[in-house]
């Protein structure tokens, strides 16, 4: 919830607070993340999506990913 008007800001939190089951089954719960994401800081993060090398990540993981798929592929196809 952010917003440029702080009182817009705090009103809106306090509407999703009053409003929540009493009884809150999601991990974690919405009430938690709510306000972790209140305390967080507008700023920008450090790190770019462009500036990533997705192909190097890509590869990376490729090896791991031959596997478990072999090992999945070979429970599902059995002839």
């Amino acid at each position: 919830m952010r917003n440029p008007d702080p009182d817009a800001k705090d009103r809106l939190i306090q509407e999703a607070f009053a409003t929540l089951h009493t009884v809150d089954a999601t991990h974690p719960p919405t009430q938690f993340r709510i306000t972790c994401i209140g305390a967080l800081e507008d700023s920008l993060p450090d790190i770019r999506a462009q500036d990533i090398d997705w192909g190097q990540i890509d590869q990376e993981l490729a090896p791991g990913f031959a596997v478990a798929q072999d090992r999945l592929l070979s429970r599902i196809i059995v002839q």
